[in-house]
């Protein structure tokens, strides 16, 4: 539990950073592009919660890595999740190579992370904030490269 009240926190301290207009989330950036149906990134990871396999868990003081096997939606490939903390993220699916936001193989392994640690993740305050926490963060991480480059 004592890990799922980090993550929290952490997602909570995030998600309540004011970022300005040009932030639009994932669920955003998919029906603009119409590069899948309605039903949204998020939703996808919630659905691929349960089929989420934690690998491996590194723990050294504050520094956290969680590694996780996903299911992809579509086919018969797995991929690699990585959640870090206090607050990273990484995926080896196509999507995630080309963007900052976060996927739903992303999603599924932050709630998996949760569920395993005790923490409701079927309250829809926790959803939004694990939605709000991780976009703003990936928001975050590019302002900060583009203003490196």
């Amino acid at each position: 539990m004592q890990l799922a009240i980090r993550v929290i926190f952490t997602l909570a301290e995030i998600a309540g950073i004011e970022v300005g207009r040009d932030y639009k989330p994932t669920s955003y950036l998919y029906s603009y592009y119409k590069k899948r149906d309605n039903e949204g990134v998020f939703l996808k990871g919630l659905k691929l919660k349960d089929k989420v396999k934690i690998v491996k868990v590194t723990v050294d003081g504050e520094y956290s890595e969680i590694i996780a096997k996903v299911p992809s939606e579509n086919s018969t490939k797995e991929y690699r999740a990585k959640i870090i903390l206090p607050l990273d993220f990484e995926c080896t699916c196509p999507y995630q190579q080309h963007h900052f936001n976060p996927c739903k193989h992303v999603y599924a392994t932050m709630l998996k992370i949760l569920e395993l640690n005790g923490a409701p993740i079927e309250d829809w305050r926790l959803q939004q904030l694990v939605y709000e926490g991780l976009n703003k963060y990936a928001y975050i991480k590019a302002k900060n490269l583009q203003a490196l480059t």
